[in-house]
This record gives C-alpha cells, structure tokens and sequence, in this order.
C-alpha cells in the first residue's frame, strides 16, 4: 500500500526473507465501555471526577490529524465529569497538540473533536512558533516554552495513543507536551537530545528523548493523559492515569498489537509508512527507522 494506491514488483521466492506485518489482534468488543472502564481504572493518579474538583479551568491536548486516536469518542466522557464538577465551558479549552506540524483546518478540528464538542467548546491549533501563544518555564535541562492557554489552566489532561515512533521510541504519555505543545526552540532542544544515539530509537521505552519528555511534563504540571493502543483504527485497550505509568503499560499491550519477529537482518528491506505517508512527508522517516532495525550493516 502507498497513499491511496499499491506499488508492485516482483521478488524471486529464493531470496525472499519474509514479509512483516504486525500481527492480528481482536479490537475490544464495545469501545465506549472500554474508554468508561479506563477512566473508572486510573493508573497513578486519582480518578477523573475527583480531579475536576481541584480547579476551575481545564485544557485539554488533543493529538493531531497525523494520529487516528479517536478523540471524538474520548472528549464527552470528560466534558460530562466536568460539567458534573461545575467547570463552565467558557472554562475548557481544547488544544491542538500540533508540536511543528501544520495547523489544522476548522474541518478536521470538527471532524477530530467531534461537531458537538466543536460547537460548544473553544478550540485551537497550538502555535509553536507564535510568540504570543507561548510562555517560558526555567529549568536546568532545556529552555521551556510552552502552549501558554495550556501552562495557565488549573488542570491539564492529554489525549494521545501508543505506537512506536522513531524519535521518542514511543508516542504516547509525555509526548503530548514535548513537542506537542512546545515552543519552535524546545522542540529542536529535544530532537538535538537524541542525535548521538547509535541505531534506531524506535520500540525503546528508556531513551534520552522519553526523559526529557518525561521531565517537562513534569515541570508542566501535566495532571493526567488518556492514551489508546490502536489496530485499524478500532481500540484494543484504553489507560488512563500519570503519564509514565500510562505509556509503561500502553507498550506492552502496543508490542503484541505492533510487533513483528525478523530472524535475520536482510542485504535489502522494502518499508513503508502506509498509512501515515498520506499526511506528509515528514512521516517517511517511520519505514526508514523500521528499515534501520530490519538491515544489515551495509546493506
């Protein structure tokens, strides 16, 4: 599969190593009970509904168009325990989480959050090259600018799914807020983080990036994320609680969903990105880290 099409070629059978694909795994028979049984189940941190009672404003990250997380699903089970908390919409704001992606049109915004929410709550792209959309946090590890609707609320939850990535090992957790909702210089501080690793990244949960992410969602205040693990765009379990438990949990349930054993590494290895290759081009570096793993030292 490439974009909306298929490229075909031909291999002689004898000098076919195989070909990968992640395995098949059974989606969870009712998703919305499945989303309820995740926010009734917090890992490391207090349930949702007893969260809004600790403050007045809430910003809520979601993940962009780039992801498949079904936020439109996830988004009224809490608006409803606001509401029930007493956060006025006026309050809520919903944001973007674009890191230096493009922004977003009004018709994937709807389409994302959903028309009900869309039309009832305040909606934005995050601008991570806007000066005026960003404030700064001093720390000792990287100079902070973040999404400043989303550093002034009194609660900060974000929306995301767990996949391997190829600069963060994987998405997820903390990644939300580095580089979601950061600033143009905290971003390039991040991917500079990593640039003296050997190999790939992808599918490691301890890498230097992940701690750094972890770090300043930390500063952040981030109170809690709701993460996905995804197959075909249905889901097959739903975590919600403190973003590190919430990433170490979603992995393992991504590696049965995501991961493929190669007996050797190949002379050549065909990878493709599909069906991220239909947003930009940004999102070719997914087969070309999944090819990194897959090939052999000068191959």
């Amino acid at each position: 599969p490439y974009g909306d099409a298929f490229v075909q070629f031909s291999i002689d059978k004898d000098k076919l190593l195989g070909i990968f694909n992640p395995p098949k795994i059974t989606p969870a028979p009712d998703e919305d009970l499945e989303i309820e049984r995740a926010f009734d189940n917090p890992m490391g941190a207090v349930r949702l509904s007893d969260l809004m009672k600790g403050g007045r404003t809430l910003a809520i990250a979601v993940d962009d168009v780039t992801r498949p997380t079904p936020c439109a699903s996830i988004l009224p089970p809490i608006m409803s325990r606001a509401e029930k908390a007493g956060i006025r919409r006026a309050d809520i704001k919903i944001i973007a989480a674009l890191g230096s992606h493009r922004r977003m049109t009004d018709g994937e915004l709807r389409e994302r959050c959903g028309p009900e929410i869309f039309d009832g709550y305040e909606v934005l792209n995050h601008g991570y090259d806007d000066p005026s959309e960003l404030k700064p946090l001093q720390t000792r590890k990287i100079p902070i600018w973040m999404n400043r609707h989303f550093l002034e609320a009194d609660l900060k939850i974000g929306i995301g799914y767990v996949v391997p990535h190829c600069n963060a090992g994987w998405s997820g957790g903390s990644k939300i807020v580095l580089p979601g909702l950061s600033g143009a210089e905290t971003v390039t501080k991040m991917h500079l983080h990593g640039v003296n690793e050997v190999g790939s990244i992808l599918g490691r949960t301890e890498n230097p990036i992940r701690a750094l992410m972890d770090y300043c969602a930390e500063k952040v205040g981030l109170n809690a994320v709701f993460n996905v693990v995804l197959k075909d765009r249905s889901i097959v379990k739903a975590f919600y609680g403190h973003h590190v438990k919430v990433l170490r949990a979603g992995v393992r349930e991504a590696r049965a969903a995501y991961g493929s054993r190669v007996p050797r590494k190949a002379d050549i290895t065909i990878s493709t990105a599909y069906p991220f290759d239909k947003y930009d081009f940004w999102q070719a570096d997914r087969a070309v880290a999944s090819a990194d793993m897959t090939t052999r030292k000068g191959g």
